[in-house]
């Protein structure tokens, strides 16, 4: 079974990420009208509007568009996209929780990962805990903190997320 991923460009850029769970991606290429299109993703070259690539590996890829319009001027707008097999790995990192409440204390969990270090910070950016255990909010005020997350994934992969949690008083 295939799955389509649609990246429009348009004129900004974004970062994409997807797992691919051992399934082809048809990843469909599409921008506005313009006179001359040049994609570039990884080696795969277009000079149509619309093109279609398809991905069945993991990695990361620079999907690259120029366009031109009916005066010659040019633009090139450039996107990641990374490509992981879920079935190996999974991570998430919940965005609240309640220390009152059902979900006593934070941390990111998921399958075949450890967790190397976690940091929070406050939003003048004190380092406010370091470790690998849940969080459990100490006596902070609820808000809005910055945490950053290091962690190994099964395939030796160490990857940083970084990321905004709210806790709520």
């Amino acid at each position: 079974m295939r799955f389509t991923l649609v990246l429009l460009f348009l004129c900004y850029s974004i970062i994409a990420q997807i797992n691919y769970c051992d399934k082809d991606i048809i990843i469909n290429l599409t921008t506005q009208t313009a006179y001359g299109y040049n994609w570039n993703v990884d080696g795969f070259i277009s000079t149509e509007q619309d093109a279609t690539l398809v991905v069945n590996r993991e990695g990361s890829f620079i999907v690259e568009l120029e366009i031109t319009n009916e005066y010659g001027c040019t633009s090139i707008d450039k996107r990641i996209l990374f490509v992981d097999n879920c079935k190996e790995w999974t991570y998430y990192a919940p965005n609240a929780f309640v220390p009152d409440g059902t979900n006593k204390t934070w941390i990111p969990v998921g399958e075949n990962i450890t967790i190397d270090m976690i940091r929070i910070f406050t939003r003048e950016g004190q380092v406010i805990f370091e470790g690998v255990s849940e969080w459990d909010g100490g006596e902070f005020m609820g808000g809005v903190y910055v945490y950053t997350c290091d962690y190994t994934t099964i395939t030796g992969l160490k990857l940083r997320d970084l990321g905004r949690v709210t806790l709520v008083r």
